[in-house]
């Protein structure tokens, strides 16, 4: 239980970190 809970946690701290990529991506690509 506690394995998989950390892995949701570590799953859901990435996805943010690439969102968080993009959008800055995105915003520097288009002025």
């Amino acid at each position: 239980m506690l394995a998989q809970s950390a892995w949701k946690r570590v799953l859901f701290s990435l996805a943010v970190l690439i969102l968080l990529w993009l959008a800055i991506g995105w915003s520097v690509a288009i002025p």
